[in-house]
């Protein structure tokens, strides 16, 4: 059994990870840090934790004894994160840090506001593998720090790098809209998240500067055969629901054959028990993911000949981080891919 721990473990990935892993086969449910929420137990602050009865008492950072741990989850807010690494890095003897925050995504931190004075440890975020699993398995697999990617770049690289890699899509002429349910802007208070705020509304926000931007284009630059002279346009949008991500992608193809791209798809994700290509065509929606580790894509020929709009969905707690995050851990500690994972089911109405 893996002795896992859990860094922000009151927040709503905090609760989704404390959720599947306290039925993965593998693993015992050590330590679980929330610092505002110390002494308490975990059951006390999530509804949807009343049985839970098995789980450790919620403790700060100082108090966790690490030595007894194999593996941290670090779901602390982006800028803590990294010191919280640092010290983990440096001063335990951990098999395995999984890293859900920005603060190791990138390899370039200079025009990143995150953290303004730049990365404070760079030799660090450059040891970190970038935890996208179904493109970096290899390297997950003998990582010692995984930084667990974005929700919005999940739903957009899943889709775009198959066509990258094959150059089938010219990398200057990106556009990615984007939307979101509120749970992926965390659990604190906020009045832009109130339900009289957000209810029967429907607007974008963070345009030209929104955190996962920069992510976005480090693995477009990585991808590409070429390198983009523009950068990839991304506009996140907030919509009126809990959970999940949609997002349409308009693309330009290099030849004006849609079936190509289809198939690239296709192939890429045969053997990706989390991906699943649709139909040329075919509608897909948020609820459709709803609940699961599953990112959905659908390809559609777009009016114009030398085009085509792509949409993809995750549920942005769980393929969007969480579920994400274990799929990782399973691939790094050479259990099967969707241990814990495999058998969730659609959370409808």
């Amino acid at each position: 059994m893996i002795r896992v721990g859990i860094l922000g473990a009151s927040g709503y990935t905090g609760y989704e990870l404390v959720r599947l892993l306290r039925a993965h086969p593998k693993v015992h449910l050590t330590a679980l840090g929330a610092h505002s929420k110390a002494g308490q137990h975990f059951k006390d602050i999530f509804d949807g934790a009343a049985t839970w009865d098995e789980l450790p008492i919620l403790q700060t950072t100082q108090e966790i004894d690490f030595k007894a741990l194999d593996l941290v989850f670090c779901a602390l807010p982006h800028g803590q994160s990294a010191h919280a690494v640092k010290n983990l890095m440096d001063q335990t003897d951990l098999r395995l840090i999984i890293d859900l925050s920005n603060d190791h995504r990138l390899h370039d931190y200079s025009g990143y506001d995150g953290l303004p004075q730049g990365h404070p440890y760079p030799e660090i975020a450059q040891q970190a593998v970038y935890g996208l699993s179904e493109w970096y398995f290899k390297q997950i697999s003998t990582a010692r720090l995984i930084a667990n990617p974005g929700c919005y770049p999940t739903s957009i690289l899943l889709p775009l790098l198959p066509l990258l890699s094959a150059g089938l899509i010219d990398p200057d002429h990106i556009i990615a809209n984007s939307a979101s349910g509120t749970s992926g802007a965390g659990r604190g208070a906020s009045v832009r998240l109130l339900h009289a705020e957000v209810s029967e509304s429907f607007y974008a926000y963070g345009l030209g500067t929104h955190r996962h931007s920069l992510e976005i284009q480090e693995q477009i630059n990585k991808a590409a055969l070429s390198t983009p002279q523009r950068r990839a346009v991304f506009n996140p949008h907030l919509l009126p629901i809990s959970r999940g991500i949609l997002s349409t992608l308009t693309l330009e193809l290099k030849d004006a054959d849609p079936d190509k791209a289809q198939e690239a798809l296709e192939q890429a994700y045969a053997q990706a028990p989390f991906v699943h290509v649709a139909p040329l065509g075919q509608t897909i929606t948020t609820k459709s993911v709803r609940g699961t580790n599953v990112c959905r894509i659908a390809l559609h020929p777009a009016v114009n000949a030398n085009q085509i709009v792509i949409t993809s969905a995750i549920d942005n707690l769980l393929k969007g981080a969480a579920g994400q995050a274990v799929q990782n851990m399973n691939l790094a500690l050479g259990f099967e891919e969707g241990l814990g994972l495999i058998n969730q089911t659609v959370l409808q109405p």
